[in-house]
This record gives C-alpha cells, sequence and structure tokens, in this order.
C-alpha cells in the first residue's frame, strides 16, 4: 500500500513537472521571462486553468499543440521510472529536475534553434551544485569543486573551437558555391550549452560527451539524409540542432557513471 500511495505522488509531481515544461517552453521563446502564457496562434492570453488543462483558445479556436499532450502524459511516467531507476549518486527528485530543465532545452532547442543565455544561467547554477556533489568520490568537496570547473571550461573551450570551425566552413562553402549561407553549422547556443553539461559531467567525461554527441548527430545526419533523397527533397547545408544530441549523451554518461 505505501508503495502505491508512493508511485501516485511520483505521478502527481511529474505532472507538475510536465506542466512546467510546457509552460516554460511556450513562454521563454517569446518574453524571455515567466511571463502570462498566450495562445500561439493570436497570441491572447489564456486563463492559467484553460492553459494547464491543455484547453483551446478561447479567442481564436486554435488546438493546443501535439508536444504538450506528449509531454504532459509523458513525464509522469518518466518520473516515476527515474524515482524507481535513479542516476548513481544522484537523488531521484533532484534527478527529476535536473531531467525537466533537460528536457525543456531540448524542446525549445528543437522548436526554435535557440539555447536562451536566461536557460544557460539557471542551468549553470544548478549543474555546478549538481556536478561538485556528484563528482565528490573521496569526500573533499574542494577537489570535486575544480573538476566541475574544469569540466564546463573544457566543454566551453572544445565547443567553441568548432563554434569558429563551423563559421569558417559556412563562409568557405558559401564563397565555393557562390550561394550564401545564413545558417551556422553550430550556433554559440550549443557552446554556452557544453559548458552547462561541463560543470554537470567534468572532465575528461564532458570530452567525451562531445564526441559522442558528433558521432551521435553524425549518424542522425546520415539516415536524414538518405530519407530525403529518397524522398526527393534533399536541400544541402540544411542545419540540425546540436543541443538535443549533446544532451542524450550527457544522460547517458550520467546513468553510465
Amino acid at each position: 500500500m505505501p508503495d502505491i500511495f508512493q508511485a501516485i505522488l511520483i505521478l502527481l509531481f511529474g505532472l507538475l513537472i510536465g506542466i512546467g515544461i510546457i509552460y516554460l517552453s511556450d513562454v521563454l521563446p517569446a518574453h524571455r521571462k515567466l511571463a502570462r502564457p498566450g495562445c500561439t496562434n493570436c497570441s491572447l492570453p489564456f486563463s492559467w486553468w484553460k492553459y494547464v488543462s491543455l484547453k483551446s483558445c478561447i479567442h481564436c479556436g486554435q488546438k493546443r499543440k501535439l508536444r504538450d499532450w506528449i509531454v504532459l502524459l509523458s513525464s509522469p511516467l518518466l518520473c516515476l521510472l527515474v524515482w524507481f531507476l535513479p542516476p548513481p549518486k544522484i537523488p531521484a527528485i533532484i534527478a527529476m529536475i535536473l531531467f525537466a530543465y533537460l528536457g525543456t532545452i531540448t524542446i525549445i532547442d528543437l522548436e526554435h534553434r535557440l539555447i536562451l543565455h536566461i536557460t544557460s544561467l539557471v542551468g549553470t547554477i544548478i549543474t555546478i551544485v549538481v556536478g561538485t556533489f556528484w563528482l565528490n568520490n573521496d569526500g573533499i568537496i574542494g577537489k570535486s569543486f575544480v573538476s566541475t570547473l574544469l569540466g564546463g571550461a573544457g566543454g566551453f573551450g572544445i565547443l567553441f573551437l568548432l563554434y569558429i570551425m563551423g563559421i569558417g566552413f559556412s563562409k568557405l562553402m558559401s564563397r565555393l558555391r557562390k550561394i550564401p549561407i545564413e545558417e551556422e553549422a553550430m550556433g554559440f547556443g550549443d557552446v554556452t550549452l557544453a559548458t552547462v553539461l561541463g560543470f554537470l559531467l567534468g572532465w575528461p567525461r564532458i570530452a567525451v560527451n562531445i564526441i559522442g554527441t558528433i558521432l551521435l548527430a553524425g549518424l542522425f545526419s546520415l539516415v536524414y539524409i538518405l530519407i530525403r533523397l529518397a524522398l526527393k527533397k534533399y536541400r544541402a547545408f540544411q542545419p540540425i540542432p546540436y543541443g538535443p544530441f549533446l544532451i542524450i549523451t550527457a544522460i547517458v554518461l550520467v546513468y553510465l557513471a
């Protein structure tokens, strides 16, 4: 009986997390701060009850995104999974909050190709604290704190170098093809995300994370190109968001630690 009651509480907590992810994914790209949510079609505000219950807009009738329903239904189940299978050395509740933050980053990056400064700032605070305690294997906080800072510096340095190389590659291909390439291969938001994940993973795990990201993104790009070629809809130099691949690889490393 206590286990059933516990599971119900976790499911309710997961439901709140799902609502929070939906809210932040809607509001932060539009306002860069916490604000009252509005319709994505007509921009008129929702009442809070209609918003959290995923009702259609009363002004224009616009239905809520499929993404909202997926997040709301999957978050309680994922929280339940994390509760019973938490990552090593991270309390389940902390892991849920951390994964909710990473989930919000993923949705915003997929929908808007943005990794916002405000989310990176909040993430820096979260991951420095969590990373310092997670990397603390010998009881010396100062040592794990240094490893956390080195991870952040390593993540920034490696991704910043790739970011600069991406800009150079885009300019070179633009000259060779004599066609302007406006989209960058990698945005500066990816650099800040790698810094945040570096604080969590420490050094040298962040280097492993970046290598895994490149391989995973490369595999995805290959499959994507083959599918687009088969559909005769391929367009050269179409960028993909790197944030989700950084996050997926980081979560795998957290569980493998």
